[in-house]
């Protein structure tokens, strides 16, 4: 059986400030993620902390 191991992306405090101004400002999560190389569902649940 084959494995495909994903490698782990760690943003940085600096991006994820970067991330969550992004997203306030109205780029779509799926912009996010291909700018940062992370999955749609890390920038959707790292932004529920935010009051949008």
């Amino acid at each position: 059986m084959n494995t495909v191991e994903t490698a782990q992306t760690f943003l940085t405090a600096a991006e994820v400030d970067a991330l969550d101004g992004a997203y306030l400002a109205g780029m779509s999560v799926q912009a996010l993620a291909e700018r940062y190389g992370i999955h749609a569902v890390t920038v959707f649940s790292g932004s529920l902390h935010l009051s949008v």
